[in-house]
């Protein structure tokens, strides 16, 4: 049994470095294409948190999976940028070019931060992405972002009913396992 892969995307216009965990069922052949599923984490998690999740199923099933870290994210704060979105899109295209990728079943799901950037990575190009899964994604009002950015404003994020409802949860449960 071959454990997760740490690769670093290839090419790409991104300012810091894409790296991404894979994992290719016991099974994996270069000569079968498979169906990939990345996963994207929240804010609070790291890649090798949404694998853990999402792996067993995926690979029982035959799927190749990928799990990008979002560190614009942690290093920034969640933006929602073009930056973001690249990344997954990026992570797909890596995957395309090193695994025998079935490109009409690749399938995105994501968590908080991670939803937010499937859903407009999917947004971006519809024509590379067959189904979307997000929890709990974070959709902020027009012009959220900009306050976001500016230091001292960001405190008022947390009277808002999607971050009231984050906390709630990270409350009662210790950690994502046991949200299952």
């Amino acid at each position: 049994k071959l454990g997760p892969l740490r690769l670093r995307a290839q090419g790409g216009e991104l300012e810091v470095p894409l790296e991404y965990l894979a994992a290719l069922p016991a099974d994996y052949h270069p000569s079968q294409r498979r169906p990939l599923l990345i996963v994207l984490h929240s804010l609070r998690e790291l890649a090798a948190d949404e694998l853990t999740l999402w792996a067993p199923l995926a690979l029982k099933r035959g799927w190749l999976v990928a799990a990008p870290e979002l560190i614009v994210g942690r290093e920034k704060g969640y933006l929602n940028t073009l930056e973001e979105r690249q990344m997954v899109l990026r992570t797909l295209s890596d995957c395309a070019l090193r695994f025998a990728v079935d490109p009409n079943r690749v399938y995105l799901a994501g968590h908080s931060m991670g939803g937010t950037s499937s859903l407009l990575a999917a947004a971006e190009r519809p024509d590379k992405v067959a189904r979307l899964v997000m929890f709990d994604p974070v959709v902020l009002p027009r012009g959220a972002n900009l306050m976001m950015a500016i230091p001292g404003l960001r405190q008022w994020t947390r009277h808002w009913p999607i971050t009231k409802g984050a906390i709630r949860r990270r409350n009662r449960f210790e950690t994502p396992q046991q949200a299952l």
